[in-house]
């Protein structure tokens, strides 16, 4: 559940949060939290979020969310705008875990490749003689 490990601050411009919104929201944080992986009990997850009615003269009431995430050191931030609040809350949470698994996929290569090389150096080191 993200609530244990995360600081969430959510900040609405333009519109007041209804509890559906804020359980919609809800939903996307619980999607997200299961590709954070926090190491160690002190790790803080600081999260915040902003959420905007904007109005445009051409196309009307465009909503538009926003999210900084900053996991030990790496941010990650991704921004929304589309017809209605869900459909931003949506792109905004699409956009977060594309980062995430796009740098989780990244550690996990640097960490393969480093085996790779030490496996190759002590195979290579054992049979110089």
């Amino acid at each position: 559940m993200w609530n244990e490990d995360w600081v969430v601050n959510i900040k609405n411009t333009n519109f007041d949060l209804t509890p559906e919104v804020r359980a919609y929201l809800d939903e996307r944080l619980d999607a997200i939290s299961k590709l954070v992986v926090v190491q160690g009990s002190d790790t803080k997850v600081l999260c915040d979020i902003e959420l905007e009615k904007a109005l445009d003269k051409q196309h009307g009431n465009i909503w538009r969310a926003e999210m900084n995430l900053s996991i030990d050191g790496n941010h990650y931030r991704a921004t929304a705008r589309a017809e209605n609040i869900n459909a931003a809350l949506d792109e905004m949470k699409d956009e977060i875990t594309k980062q995430l698994r796009r740098s989780k996929k990244k550690n996990l290569d640097m960490l393969r490749r480093g085996g790779a090389k030490l496996k190759e150096m002590l195979r290579f080191g054992r049979f110089r003689k």
